[in-house]
């Protein structure tokens, strides 16, 4: 039996498909060889355009929202396709720019505390310890890359992501009408007056800050630098998201007398970009032949002067040649307020001992200190132990003095008291420290009264110096009121050139004994002092001695004993302990100040 073909409806879409069809010549090898398939081939390739027209629309509207989407917007649509086929390698083979090439599109590296934050907001002002996800609570894991000066130098170092503080050198160049300057990277190997090659400060932190987490410090080397850049900077505040450092070298420092940037300038110009971090250092110079080889009390509490009225974090440039023979007035620089750090550093010719920055390193508070040294000397930092407990117990030294129970009291406009963790600078006159309880030995468990500690005089500049003196009063009414001249007690005084006093002041009942006894020992730096009060009916005892104002005292020290017997005059005396200095003009450091 023969059938005949059963007919079948047509489908909607075989009309137009027929018409496509038709329009091939009969004999073309692209219809033959589709044959009974043509429908199908055809069919597919109308629903894959339409299907990429929607991708591209629905990937575009979603990034819109995203950080990447501005550079596809850019590039237009056939940016985004060729992204769809080749994905983001073909996308950014588009773009001439190498940094977008680079990194656009990908995470921002390192790893930083916005990652966990919902809403941005800017850490220009953060520490690095808060803002860097970082082990341990230690310096030592900040990682840093100096002499970011050029183009090529930027890019590569913004592809090592362990990398988080960027460091380049500010300078300006003038417009060829004298009316435009603008700040610019310096590249050390660009001659001079020809800038072609360097980046503008503005190209230079927008690529780290939209591409990276990764911090910046800006070197100035002058006044006019930081005026030029400071009202860009500040109309990049808004996209500036990481920590920023504004270094400068603002105290004259070891073997260097030149500053070239001024404290009040920059601190006039900071006023306007308040959070930031201050990198403030000491102009230095090093050879192994230099007459100083550490930075001296007077340079430190000069920069503790300039650091007064700051309220910014503060991380103090410290060259690491100086930085070992310096420990004692480092610490004490540190331990004035906890928004000081340090920040170690070094020149590419300096010669190190390591076994020295162990050495600092073990008396340093780790959450205190960075290093921005050679990757060699950091790993081999990194095995030294960072408990400052055990450290401390090894060396010894242990700090002595409360200063909880000291108020200072500054009488005059340059008066001036830094209280550190183990040492107080007393600098000016006007400048008293006073106990916050009195002090009676009746009224007391132990019944006596033991104040001592060690002083440090700084010798004077000035060819005709004036005598410094370091006066102790017990048995005190303190001051303010009284005033200075009307301070009433027992008075210890110790003059820089050795010679020392214990005599009774504005009591009414001591003319009675017209008693005072005085001494004189060789004119050192340093004395020791132990001053013993047992009450009313016993002499009032004091050992002065001589010693060395680093480490121990030494056996061949030379001292002497003064005993002074003051009956107590219940009207003015109260019992405080005040301590102040007189005479010259140059500060005094008082050590292991304790009270029993």
């Amino acid at each position: 039996m023969k059938f005949g073909r059963l007919s079948a409806p047509s489908p909607l879409y075989a009309k137009p498909v027929r018409s496509i069809r038709l329009m091939l010549p009969r004999r073309m090898l692209i219809r033959r060889r589709l044959g009974r398939h043509w429908r199908y081939i055809i069919l597919g390739c109308i629903c894959a355009c339409v299907l990429i027209t929607f991708m591209v629309f629905f990937k575009a509207l979603n990034l819109g929202k995203s950080s990447s989407s501005q550079y596809l917007n850019e590039q237009g649509e056939g940016g985004m396709v060729a992204g769809f086929f080749f994905g983001k390698d073909g996308q950014h083979q588009r773009s001439n720019d190498p940094y977008e090439r680079a990194f656009g599109g990908k995470s921002r590296l390192p790893p930083s505390i916005e990652t966990m934050e919902e809403a941005p907001k800017s850490h220009t002002g953060d520490t690095l310890l808060n803002y860097y996800m970082t082990m341990y609570m230690d310096g030592i894991e900040i990682s840093w890359a100096s002499g970011v000066n050029t183009r090529d130098t930027l890019l590569e170092v913004m592809k090592d992501f362990l990398v988080m503080m960027l460091e380049a050198d500010i300078d300006f160049i003038t417009s060829s009408d004298k009316k435009t300057k603008t700040p610019i990277i310096i590249n050390s190997e660009t001659k001079p007056g020809d800038f072609s090659g360097d980046m503008t400060m503005v190209e230079w932190m927008s690529k780290i800050s939209k591409y990276s987490n990764k911090g910046m410090k800006l070197n100035f080397k002058d006044d006019e630098a930081l005026r030029v850049a400071f009202p860009l900077l500040y109309t990049m505040k808004e996209t500036l998201h990481a920590p920023i450092w504004i270094h400068a070298d603002v105290v004259a420092g070891p073997n260097n007398p030149k500053v070239t940037v001024h404290a009040k300038n920059l601190l006039d110009i900071i006023k306007e970009f308040p959070k930031v971090t201050l990198s403030l250092g000491w102009s230095t110079e090093w050879d192994p032949d230099g007459h100083q080889f550490s930075y001296t009390w007077r340079e430190v509490i000069n920069m503790a002067k300039v650091c007064a009225p700051i309220r910014q974090h503060v991380s103090f440039a410290v060259r690491a040649v100086f930085a070992v023979r310096s420990i004692r007035q480092l610490k004490w620089i540190l331990s004035l307020t906890n928004r000081f750090t340090i920040t170690v550093w070094a020149n590419k010719y300096d010669i190190l001992a390591i076994p020295e920055l162990y050495h600092f390193r073990k008396n340093m508070d780790p959450k205190k200190v960075y290093y921005n040294l050679p990757l060699n000397m950091v790993e081999g930092l990194r095995k030294v132990s960072a408990e400052q407990e055990k450290d401390t117990g090894k060396q010894g030294r242990i700090a002595k003095w409360d200063r909880t129970i000291w108020q200072p009291m500054l009488l005059q406009s340059a008066s001036l008291a830094f209280m550190g963790s183990e040492q107080v600078v007393i600098d000016g006159p006007g400048s008293w420290l006073v106990s916050r309880i009195p002090y009676q030995p009746e009224l007391q468990r132990t019944r006596t009264t033991v104040v001592s500690g060690k002083i440090q005089f700084l010798r004077p500049i000035a060819l005709v110096a004036v005598e410094t003196r370091f006066q102790l009063f017990i048995r005190s009414s303190g001051v303010n009121p009284p005033p200075e001249s009307k301070v009433q007690g027992v008075r210890l005084t110790i003059t820089d050139d050795g010679t020392l006093s214990l005599s009774a002041e504005n009591l009414i009942r001591a003319g009675a004994y017209g008693m005072q006894t005085s001494a004189k020992l060789p004119q050192t730096d340093c004395y020791t002092f132990r001053l013993v009060d047992k009450g009313d009916g016993f002499p009032v005892y004091c050992e002065i001695r001589t010693a060395t104002c680093e480490g121990e005292d030494v056996n061949d020290s030379v001292s002497v004993e003064l005993h002074l017997r003051v009956p107590y005059d219940t009207q003015g005396q109260l019992f405080y302990i005040s301590l102040t200095i007189s005479g010259g003009k140059d500060p005094v450091i008082i050590e292991d100040l304790t009270v029993i």
